[in-house]
């Protein structure tokens, strides 16, 4: 067992969540071939290593409950690797440009809304959907929109739409818009599953969050089961930790395209891009 720890810094603060963040401080573990990571985040998933630079009794810890097991879990070698798993591409309204684009090539994309006028919004969606027709959607308003707003953009895309993530910012809004197909970031709700499992057909999981691996396991057990659609997200984990979440959703069979790109849309804003923590 190797461990090494990645200082990943960035040209320009990463702004998200309410904190500006220049640098993080990522612990790979490595056995044999396998890897796993073991990410940071503010308010979400703070370690003692990121200010001591060791690991405390603490983080011991934590990592044999999660990090050990998962690993050990995606420690096949016929495991595929995160170029082998749809990956939903993702725009931002607001701020990513569609001439910069080529969506012809994907078939999943993540739409960012919320940020601008209904009205402005599904006008550069119509010029998206332009280039590809056949492209499945996932809208994500940062619960901004009320029922009204997101029944006028489904109107308008109901045949692209795979779901709406958390539009409303009440839970009781979803009841009153039934026909439509939600999905939950189940990482910031502050509502149980048993609260939600009626209301959502997709949950968005960041396996890196849970605080034991049976957790995890037991969870997606329980998603599948009431069959909900399952869908991986990253907490900003390097190339090796997104490598080994792909592993995992190929282990479980979770082939729905998961949200594990983040990778490449912040890649430019790395001072280093080519990590070298064993040589």
């Amino acid at each position: 067992m190797e461990y090494a720890i990645l200082d990943i810094e960035f040209k320009t603060p990463l702004k998200m969540l309410g904190h500006e963040i220049n640098s993080k401080k990522h612990l790979l573990i490595r056995q044999n071939s396998s890897y796993v990571e073991v990410p940071s985040f503010p308010g979400i998933v703070e370690w003692d290593f990121e200010k001591s630079g060791v690991l405390s009794t603490e983080d011991k810890r934590r990592i044999d409950c999660f990090h050990l097991p998962f690993l050990e879990f995606i420690s096949d070698k016929t495991l595929k690797s995160i170029d082998s798993i749809e990956i939903n591409e993702l725009f931002i309204m607001g701020v990513d440009s569609i001439e910069e684009r080529d969506f012809s090539k994907i078939n999943c994309l993540k739409i960012k809304c919320g940020r601008l006028e209904l009205e402005k919004e599904i006008s550069l969606t119509t010029e998206i959907l332009h280039m590809n027709s056949n492209l499945k959607l996932r809208v994500d308003s940062n619960e901004k929109w009320s029922i009204d707003q997101c029944l006028r953009f489904n109107r308008a895309f109901s045949d692209n739409i795979q779901y709406f993530e958390e539009p409303f910012p009440e839970l009781s809004s979803y009841a009153d818009a039934q026909r439509l197909c939600f999905a939950s970031d189940f990482l910031t709700s502050k509502n149980a599953y048993s609260n939600l499992k009626d209301l959502f057909d997709f949950f968005i999981i960041k396996p890196n969050t849970y605080p034991s691996f049976k957790e995890l396991l037991k969870f997606i057990s329980q998603l599948q089961s009431d069959g909900k659609g399952i869908v991986l997200s990253s907490l900003f984990e390097s190339k090796y930790g997104l490598d080994s979440l792909a592993k995992f959703a190929n282990k479980l069979s979770l082939t729905e395209p998961h949200g594990l790109g983040t990778d490449r849309y912040i890649t430019y804003d790395y001072k280093q891009l080519d990590w070298q923590p064993w040589t």
